[in-house]
């Protein structure tokens, strides 16, 4: 695991693939940008279960 100094942790976004979402990356770059910090966008899906217990 990588340590990241305090104050250049990178700006997180949440996306979803809804409109809002879209805002938010756009806010989330422009604020990395700004902050001159990279940008983090974070992604996650369910997988549908296949009716098995692996």
């Amino acid at each position: 695991m990588t340590t990241v100094p305090p104050g250049e942790e990178p700006v997180v976004v949440g996306v979803d693939g809804s409109d809002s979402a879209l805002d938010a990356v756009r806010w989330g770059a422009a604020e990395s940008v700004r902050r001159r910090l990279p940008l983090r966008l974070l992604h996650v899906c369910s997988v549908p279960s296949l009716g098995r217990d692996w």
